[in-house]
């Protein structure tokens, strides 16, 4: 309005688009999997630290609320490894069927001790998996030969819950396909969601 200071309007659409990112990042408009692999790029690019995705699909269909939290225990996931983990590289698995979405992220770094598996609010484990739990999904992390994987199972859509045993070790993701550099991808989507339309 005429006579209004700017300096509040312009605090206020700031505020408005930063709340709007938090709330849905605008790269999942491009999709689930080119925005896992667009964070993995940027993570490769400012910590000066390997991080290879993995997915057989061009796209994996999901509901948006799920693309989210796919997307923001990705990055608490990376978080977690700048923070605690002393890892050189990060290796990301993406996969998903027709009920689920999976997720796991493995870094080689010091691997978390047992006893920090059980402090309720170590490395942001509680949030991811209240985040997970509240989709009808699970999420973990574990300790593994070679340093540590934080793993997430979420279904596709909200109804599309399946009997899945809480607290798998393995999730069944594929065996590692590596692109050839300036080939065209020729990765199809993922097999649609059974229970709902996405």
């Amino acid at each position: 309005m005429p006579g209004w200071p700017t300096a509040p309007l312009k605090f206020c659409a700031a505020t408005t688009r930063r709340i709007a990112t938090e709330l849905r990042p605008g790269i999942l408009d491009l999709g689930i999997v080119a925005a896992i692999e667009w964070q993995a790029a940027e993570f490769e690019k400012r910590m000066d630290m390997s991080c290879q995705v993995t997915c057989a699909y061009k796209e994996i269909p999901l509901e948006s609320k799920i693309s989210i939290a796919v997307f923001r225990i990705f990055q608490e996931a990376l978080t977690n490894i700048v923070k605690h983990s002393g890892a050189t590289r990060v290796e990301v698995e993406l996969e998903a069927d027709a009920d689920n979405v999976m997720l796991q992220v493995h870094d080689n770094g010091y691997g978390i001790d047992a006893a920090d598996l059980t402090k309720t609010h170590s490395f942001g484990i509680l949030g991811m998996q209240e985040r997970a739990r509240s989709l009808g999904g699970e999420a973990g992390v574990r300790r593994t030969r070679s340093g540590t994987a934080a793993w997430l199972r979420l279904p596709r859509s909200p109804e599309a819950i399946t009997g899945a045993s809480a607290g798998a070790d393995v999730m069944p993701f594929r065996h590692r396909i590596e692109g050839t550099p300036g080939t065209a991808d020729t990765r199809g989507d993922a097999p649609a969601a059974s229970a709902t339309e996405i």
